[in-house]
This record gives structure tokens, C-alpha cells and sequence, in this order.
């Protein structure tokens, strides 16, 4: 998912997703780097895993638990939660 997908999924403005992101790069270098080596013609394509951490910074772990428990209804796919 990009920031504008991850927006819409939360309700959140794109600005906020972006600060969420530059919060959690800080602890995930790898977020950072393909947030910072994207552009508007070229968004970052976050994971599944970034995505959920990346609500979870913003949001906090109940919205990241939801958001995840989701994603495995519709995947089917079972998916855990980053560390803290």
C-alpha cells in the first residue's frame, strides 16, 4: 500500500501518514529508505507488515490489531504484529 491507500484504509489525511511514516522509520530503517527513495510518480509500496506497524505508530496497537485481523479475513493469510 502506498500512503494515499493507507490514508483512505484509516481515514486520515495523507500528511499524517507521512508523519507516522518518518516516526516509525526510526525504529524500522527499511520503511525509511523506501519511503525517502519514493516520489509522487512513484509512491513506496509498504508491505503488509510496514502498513500495520505504520498504523500502529499512528493509531496505536487495537487500531493495528483490527486493521490486521482484516487483512486475514480477506487474505487469509496469517499475520502478526510487529515487535515494539
Amino acid at each position: 500500500m502506498n500512503t494515499k491507500e493507507i490514508a483512505i484504509a484509516v481515514s486520515r489525511d495523507e500528511r499524517s501518514i507521512q508523519r507516522w511514516i518518518k516516526k516509525v522509520s526510526e525504529k524500522n530503517v527499511g520503511i525509511g529508505v523506501k519511503y525517502s527513495s519514493s516520489s509522487p510518480k512513484n509512491p513506496a509500496d509498504f508491505t503488509l507488515e510496514e502498513t500495520i506497524a505504520i498504523i500502529e505508530q499512528g493509531l496505536g496497537k487495537n487500531a493495528a490489531e483490527m486493521y490486521a485481523s482484516n487483512a486475514r479475513k480477506s487474505t487469509g493469510k496469517l499475520i502478526s504484529l510487529p515487535e515494539s
